[in-house]
């Protein structure tokens, strides 16, 4: 008997908590925690990767990730 594995996937949505972890210009890695605030699809400029903006936690500020940077830790609402 196989078992098969089912990913469900989602937006993204404001509110989500997610994991950060991505490397600086100058080569050294960020890990953080942060809430997504929003998320950008550019309209006429073709991207990859969409854009999220994050409230970084250790920054304390807010900046913009691409998704393969977060990992989802809790959903929002």
């Amino acid at each position: 008997m196989e078992k098969s594995i089912k990913i469900n996937t989602r937006p993204w949505e404001r509110g989500d908590l997610v994991r950060i972890k991505t490397s600086r210009r100058d080569g050294t890695d960020h890990e953080s925690i942060g809430v997504v605030i929003n998320f950008f699809m550019p309209e006429k400029q073709l991207k990859i990767f969409e854009e999220i903006l994050i409230f970084d936690s250790k920054l304390h500020a807010a900046r913009k990730y691409y998704c393969y940077d977060i990992e989802l830790i809790s959903p929002g609402v």
